[in-house]
């Protein structure tokens, strides 16, 4: 009876402590785009673009990728307990800081083959990292039961050094090894510490060259690419084994560098 109350009966799975996830998750995305010309002078043209992208937070329908923030203000309503705090918060964020500019120019035809035809776009985007979940090495687990968790005896922080590969933790001590054949008190997910967020830039610079002289609509488009234009590093969260040798320390990188790619394309 214990094993159905606490777990999934089935070969295999008796007495599994840990409820698997099955995860129903969408999120929604909008854009949209606005151009217009003018006219400068009689030799210049102007064409300027703006194209913004919405990404809305994903959500989850049975909140199975939620927890709880102890800073956040409660939704419940308690007479004589005006400041409650604490409340659920998704893992997700929200992403409102995609843009990206269309600039064109059409000059005289004497001066249009340097100064005009140049475009550029850029993408970018800046994103908070995940929540995480704590591990624990050499633990004693209930039998049956699963992995245990570590203890936190403190709220788990981020460190505010710069230097945080080594240690990515303020107060990495809060977290410990709990007693044998306990279940241990830190969370599925620790949300007062997230993983390092993204912070990029994809950018794109075009110029055109009429060649109309030859035939009407006839154009060569020499491009260039950009991806991490700013070659900032994405780094991975840390490793959240307690008592694994190398808790809080971030031991790799999660996106590329800066990639660099051209080409020359002939429209004819």
């Amino acid at each position: 009876m214990a094993s159905f109350l606490t777990g999934i009966g089935g070969p295999g799975t008796w007495g599994e402590y840990e409820v698997p996830q099955f995860i129903s998750s969408q999120n929604f995305q909008f854009a949209g785009f606005v151009q217009d010309n003018w006219k400068a002078t009689d030799k210049l043209t102007l064409t300027l673009g703006l194209r913004y992208d919405l990404d809305l937070p994903r959500t989850e329908r049975f909140n199975a990728m939620s927890y709880l923030d102890p800073d956040v203000a409660s939704p419940l309503q308690v007479p004589g307990f005006s400041n409650l705090k604490g409340g659920l918060r998704f893992v997700d964020s929200n992403d409102r800081h995609n843009y990206g500019a269309d600039i064109g120019g059409h000059w005289h035809p004497i001066f249009n083959i340097i100064a005009g035809g140049w475009k550029t776009n850029g993408i970018w985007r800046f994103s908070a990292g995940q929540p995480l979940g704590l591990g624990l090495s050499g633990g004693t687990p209930l039998p049956t039961y699963g992995d245990q968790r570590p203890n936190l005896t403190g709220t788990l922080l981020k460190t505010s050094n710069a230097d945080f590969l080594t240690q990515y933790f303020a107060n990495p001590g809060v977290a410990v090894k709990p007693e044998r054949w306990t279940l241990g008190t830190a969370p599925r997910v620790v949300g007062t510490v997230r993983t390092p967020g993204i912070n990029n830039a994809n950018m794109s610079l075009f110029k055109e060259f009429p060649v109309s002289a030859i035939r009407e609509g006839m154009r060569l488009e020499l491009r260039a690419e950009f991806f991490n234009a700013f070659n900032h590093p994405t780094f991975c969260g840390p490793d959240t084994t307690v008592e694994g040798g190398s808790f809080g320390q971030v031991q790799s990188t999660c996106g590329p560098p800066r990639e660099v790619q051209m080409a020359l394309k002939f429209y004819w």
